[in-house]
């Protein structure tokens, strides 16, 4: 160590032994120790001891804590008190307790999920509290005979609980660690995190929650009301919303009033031109959207790039500075996507292809929130184009198949044409986090829809043409953004570890399949289809609106995310790569880095029912 110049040493309190071919062997920490790793994150036992008898302020005269756990959860804290005074009746102690829990300046992953109070502790020969042997209590031996804990007052389990209150013990009872609450009864009041409740916990009880009930409840607000009567009747006001708010997709797809009253006979098509073509596009800055922009600036036949809906915040640094572009501020979320009515009328009375590529693509958001950006976005530009008919290009994902799932038969194929026939579920609405992939992909199938029933309601001559590319592959070396796939990658790689997703309650592997295709392969289809229209193949003769696949030759089987790092081609790796339940992985790779939206969406797979697509023709 001199040699490379270390000067210091720290003590870690470990135990461990050299072995024969030089390495070092960590066998545990040192016996008595109070520092201890749970769940993942490094803490000491006296620093909660200490904090709990300060928050006390004189009611307890010591306390200790340990680590227990049991055969079906993991690890959780168990705080064993003394009070100062024997004056106190039970229902005074658990009175106490009660206002010490839910005063404890300590986070969550360090509150005991147990208080007992305790006549006195075992001592060592040397007159020192025994903590190996109070760590050794059973603690339902210990329980059936103590009513002072977890700061729950004993006569609650004689309050009748709720037909929901009932259906959600239950599901506690499936999820929670046995030896935190089987002492005793559940009662309305009983806080999750006070009966061995963790995050992780909670995250299982979501989407057990989601199984049962089909509610969505966010996370953060059951952190907030964490007790079984507040989640319960959290899930109670979500069931009431669900049945006054189940979207209605032929409401959500109509065709507005306003296009209704246009008169045929005021429709001039615009007419195709080979050269000097004006393109309209939007969603300039993103991934997809800067490639085509580069590909359009460079083609000789475009004359100029109008990007609309561009946000102020990014116009300058997320555009690259190309000669034929112009950019345009606004938001997808504004009336004629923000432009002015003056701008509009100039930029669309000589524009001769639009390509609608923007989106609100957030995993995070409900339908709800997306509505504006991505279905109401697609109407106002579809107004734009009239009086004219100006070609439409919309892009949208090959994700819609999703919705086909179990409808198409025994060969399981996505045909390019129509999705009408396959909606998206009916109570997206209600959805604000958790599976929420499944609500973007939703807006992107309404939109297809509306642009459909604009051709065969109103404008049978208007050429719009549907796109669906498939996830498009990126590659970035120094790290993966937002991309799921790139993160996984990227992460599986970091960690030599790969996670496993298991869907439902039964826990098997995912079925689901992800077809990645390369950008320039996306690129060139959308481009081909919009300037080249007259000789591109492929469309399907089936519908009046036409529809094209862009898809890859790389299938990605989400049981088997460990076979992801061997398709990578110049990025794969010889190291051996294990596998770890998705909880853990997701832990693990949100120490190293992993982006906190990245987490909140793997995390809410945990549990939740299969996305399988189908195959593509």
């Amino acid at each position: 160590m001199v040699n490379r110049g270390w000067k210091t040493m720290h003590r870690t309190k470990d135990i461990g032994r050299w072995r024969i071919d030089g390495s070092l062997l960590i066998e545990g920490r040192i016996s008595g120790d109070t520092q201890i790793k749970l769940r993942g994150i490094r803490m000491d036992l006296r620093e909660i001891e200490k904090s709990i008898i300060d928050t006390a302020d004189g009611m307890l005269s010591e306390a200790v804590v340990s680590v227990h756990s049991t055969n079906e959860s993991s690890d959780f804290l168990v705080a064993r008190v003394l009070f100062t005074e024997n004056d106190f009746n039970e229902k005074e102690r658990a009175q106490c307790l009660k206002k010490l829990k839910s005063q404890l300046q300590l986070p969550q992953n360090m509150r005991p999920a147990i208080i007992l109070a305790v006549e006195k502790f075992p001592m060592t020969n040397s007159s020192k509290i025994d903590r190996k042997a109070i760590a050794s209590w059973p603690i339902l031996e210990e329980g059936r005979h103590n009513t002072t804990l977890c700061g729950e007052i004993n006569e609650d389990i004689n309050i009748i609980l709720t037909d929901k209150e009932t259906q959600l013990k239950a599901i506690w009872s499936g999820i929670l660690p046995t030896a935190t609450f089987s002492m005793r009864d559940l009662t309305s009041h009983t806080d999750f995190f006070h009966v061995g409740g963790t995050s992780m916990l909670l995250l299982e009880l979501q989407a057990q929650i989601r199984t049962t009930f089909s509610v969505e409840i966010p996370l953060v607000h059951m952190f907030e009301s964490s007790t079984l009567d507040e989640m319960a009747r959290l899930i109670e006001n979500s069931t009431a919303e669900a049945s006054e708010s189940l979207l209605n997709w032929d409401k959500e797809t109509a065709l507005p009033p306003s296009l209704k009253k246009l008169a045929v006979s005021d429709i001039q098509i615009a007419q195709p031109t080979e050269s000097d073509k004006v393109i309209v596009l939007t969603g300039a800055s993103g991934f997809l959207g800067q490639a085509l922009l580069a590909s359009l600036d460079s083609d000789t036949r475009v004359k100029n790039i109008h990007c609309i809906a561009v946000r102020k915040a990014i116009s300058q640094e997320s555009i690259p500075r190309f000669a034929k572009a112009v950019i345009h501020q606004g938001d997808l979320n504004l009336p004629r996507l923000g432009l002015s009515e003056h701008s509009a009328q100039a930029i669309f009375s000589c524009a001769t292809v639009v390509i609608h590529n923007g989106a609100d693509v957030s995993y995070l958001k409900g339908y709800s929130s997306l509505r504006i950006a991505n279905l109401q976005s697609t109407k106002e530009l579809a107004a734009l184009c009239l009086p004219r008919l100006i070609p439409f290009h919309y892009v949208s994902t090959a994700g819609v198949a999703m919705f086909a799932t179990g409808a198409l038969g025994p060969d399981n194929q996505f045909a390019t044409a129509s999705a009408a026939f396959y909606p998206p579920p009916l109570n997206l609405s209600l959805s604000e986090s958790g599976h929420n992939y499944i609500a973007m992909t939703a807006s992107k199938w309404a939109s297809e829809q509306f642009l459909e029933r604009m051709v065969m309601e109103k404008f049978p001559a208007w050429p719009i043409c549907i796109h669906r590319p498939s996830l498009i592959e990126r590659k970035d070396e120094s790290g993966a953004g937002l991309d799921i796939v790139s993160n996984l990658r990227y992460y599986t790689q970091q960690l030599h570890a790969a996670p496993v997703i298991n869907i439902g309650i039964s826990g098997t592997r995912s079925l689901g399949k992800l077809n990645q295709v390369p950008l320039s392969t996306v690129v060139r289809g959308i481009l081909q289809a919009a300037l080249d229209e007259p000789n591109i193949e492929g469309f399907s003769s089936a519908s009046k609106t036409r529809f094209l696949h862009h898809l890859g030759d790389v299938s990605l089987p989400l049981g088997d995310i460990r076979s992801w790092v061997a398709q990578d081609g110049d990025r794969g790796t010889a190291v051996m790569i294990e596998e770890l339940p998705i909880d853990e992985w997701t832990r693990k790779a949100g120490e190293c880095g992993m982006n906190k939206m990245v987490i909140t969406l793997l995390e809410s797979l945990i549990g939740g029912t299969d996305v399988v697509f189908p195959e593509y023709d």
